[in-house]
């Protein structure tokens, strides 16, 4: 039953990154104030060119996210 919850939770993620585009994720990045914000819309950027098939946008974007991590000492939880 658990791996039903995890799987449905995940799927239903996967739709809201995929339900937003890349212009709407850069205007909220733009707009975004705190780090965490930052942190997260890069990641979310980084998610969505890579299902894109575009790989350098992707890492542009998830170095970003990275460094922001660091910053901020927190971790990132990466989907393989």
């Amino acid at each position: 039953m658990l791996r039903y919850l995890l799987l449905a939770s995940i799927c239903l993620l996967f739709q809201q990154l995929s339900a937003q585009s890349v212009t709407d994720l850069e205007g909220q990045l733009a707009n975004a104030t705190t780090s965490s914000e930052k942190l997260n819309l890069n990641y979310q950027l980084a998610e969505l060119y890579l299902s894109q098939g575009n790989e350098d946008k992707a890492i542009e974007y998830s170095n970003t996210a990275i460094e922001l991590a660091k910053g901020n000492n927190e971790v990132l939880l990466v989907s393989s």
